[in-house]
């Protein structure tokens, strides 16, 4: 946490006005330390953390979820997001969602006080897990990066239930997509026979 309030501190050298309104009053710094473990956990740079925090003080008075908070700032990072994973032709090759597994992730989701999780039966989310696997499993053969793209309400959900057997999978949402970056479907993650 000294390290998230050293850095706190880099950016209100410059920017002074954004971390005011932020710390204490909205957020914590524990909270904020939380939203920069879910970031780095997924590999997303925090450089820029001035934009990070203005983004938290836009969002963080109407909602304080950690979890909600990161997919925003996430989406403020976009292009910085998708100049990682795009070729040389602006292109992202990406595992898409089924739309009805899509449907059954965002109606199983609950928000608790320790952020959202997933109400899924044992063996749905074994089938999402399994097929996720056969559509990574394809990818790798290809020699292509296993990404998969959903809706941004579900992206956090997927994420955490296919990393304990598949953590080098990334999964990115719809809203992360910046103009100019070209989506190119190689397959689909589906339970439905």
């Amino acid at each position: 946490m000294q390290d998230v309030q050293d850095l706190v501190n880099n950016v209100k050298e410059t920017n002074q006005t954004i971390v005011d309104e932020l710390i204490p009053n909205v957020l914590s710094i524990g909270e904020i330390h939380k939203v920069l473990q879910n970031l780095l956990r997924e590999k997303v740079s925090i450089r820029d953390l001035a934009v990070i925090l203005e983004t938290l003080g836009d969002v963080a008075p109407k909602n304080k979820n950690t979890d909600i908070l990161t997919e925003y700032i996430r989406n403020a990072l976009a292009a910085q997001i998708c100049e990682g994973y795009k070729d040389d032709n602006n292109i992202i090759s990406v595992i898409t969602v089924d739309p009805n597994l899509e449907n059954l992730l965002e109606g199983s989701m609950e928000e608790t006080e320790s952020g959202i999780r997933l109400t899924l039966s044992p063996t749905d989310a074994g089938r999402i897990v399994e097929a996720t696997g056969v559509q990574n499993e394809t990818l790798k053969k290809q020699g292509d990066l296993p990404i998969i793209l959903c809706s941004p309400t579900i992206r956090g959900q997927i994420k955490r239930l296919i990393e304990g057997n598949y953590p080098d999978i990334i999964v990115l949402s719809y809203n992360e997509i910046v103009p100019g970056i070209e989506i190119r479907s190689l397959g689909m993650i589906s339970i439905t026979k």
